[in-house]
């Protein structure tokens, strides 16, 4: 009996040891796949952000998948800094995530500061558009005291408290952070519980459980870059044509919040010194208007002016407002292209009274 139990055991151990080298070589496949495909896309610069482009995203999908799936003891932690930006980061957005199990309740509360607007949803796996948002609350007034101080729970059963409902293919929380003048706004103070019996010591990492994060990790990276791709041949095809994205194939893997509004297309400044775009604004809580890369990564926004939002507009005498790609520094509401050529522009309207138009645009020769 003894040796034949040792059998099973080592024939376990050898399965688990097939398993683990499979999913580090999808991992590592997906990676050299990303990398070469961004080395030969675009032009040099395009080639160059996508590469370090697919190390952001690996490490922040490593990240993800392996060392914050703690749902028993979670926190809020935050995706984007400018060492690390994909999928059109928000420079004037914060966004912080903690990763729930939908069977479980938790306890989100702290001050929301003085900032514009927060708010916290839930996500959906396998799901895109505004299906990916399973709930959606703001810390407002209505969920604030009067010192600004709040509490929310997020639950399936939310018995009467303020706060997020849950469904069985929720998996993280997202609290959003709109900023308009960051040097003259009080952060939100933020903190996330699981209520419940405490959980216990961590137990030792699992072999078939990191074989399966591994594998997710990996078909993350192919996702992330069929997308990427599909988005820039989408776009790249209607040069200098900016339209409301429901107007536009493509973005619903990108955004599925129902409290914005988005507006986007390819800018391009091959064959003219500027583009002049012109949007009318609806009344909102916030429109920022922001240039990206091939990639959709943000440009160097700590040393260029590569985003303006409606708290920094220069306005025109109908109370349009017209943005600038391109031309010389000083230009009313220039935005820097930052040695590029072309890319993606994205415009955030948030809570808006009436649905947003597409804008004016100008080829200045």
């Amino acid at each position: 009996m003894t040796q034949l139990a040792d059998q099973s055991t080592q024939s376990e151990s050898q399965h688990d040891r097939r398993q683990l080298t499979g999913a580090w070589s999808a991992v590592t496949d997906s990676l050299a796949t990303f990398g070469s495909t961004a080395a030969a896309t675009g032009s040099l610069l395009d080639s160059a952000e996508g590469v370090r482009h697919a190390l952001r995203l690996f490490g922040y999908l490593a990240e993800m998948n392996i060392e914050r799936q703690d749902v028993l003891r979670p926190e809020l932690f935050t995706l984007m800094s400018p060492m690390r930006k994909f999928w059109g980061d928000g420079i004037d957005v914060d966004y912080w995530t903690a990763m729930i199990d939908p069977n479980e309740t938790y306890r989100i509360h702290g001050n929301r500061g003085t900032v514009p607007y927060v708010a916290v949803l839930a996500n959906r796996v396998g799901a895109s558009g505004t299906d990916r948002v399973a709930d959606n609350i703001v810390i407002d007034d209505k969920v604030c005291d009067a010192d600004g101080n709040f509490e929310i729970f997020v639950a399936q059963e939310l018995e009467g408290r303020s706060g997020i409902r849950l469904d069985e293919r929720c998996f993280d929380v997202v609290v959003r952070v709109y900023h308009k003048t960051r040097n003259a706004e009080i952060d939100p103070v933020l903190h996330i519980e699981r209520i419940g019996p405490p959980p216990g010591t961590r137990p030792d990492l699992d072999t078939a459980w990191l074989a399966q994060r591994l594998t997710k990790l990996a078909r993350g990276m192919d996702v992330s870059l069929r997308r990427s791709l599909q988005l820039i041949e989408t776009l790249s095809q209607s040069p200098n044509e900016i339209r409301v994205t429901s107007e536009q194939r493509g973005w619903g893997d990108f955004y599925g919040t129902s409290s914005n509004q988005y507006i986007a297309g390819w800018w391009s400044l091959k064959d003219a010194t500027a583009v002049d775009i012109t949007f009318t604004l609806p009344d909102c809580t916030y429109f920022g208007v922001m240039l990206y890369n091939h990639w959709f990564e943000s440009f160097e926004y700590r040393d260029h002016t590569v985003n303006l939002n409606d708290a920094h507009f220069e306005r025109n005498d109908d109370g349009t407002v017209t943005i600038r790609i391109g031309g010389v520094e000083g230009d009313r509401n220039r935005l820097n292209p930052c040695n590029h050529t072309e890319g993606i522009l994205l415009a955030r309207c948030l809570e808006p009274a009436e649905d947003v138009t597409s804008p004016h645009v100008e080829i200045i020769r």
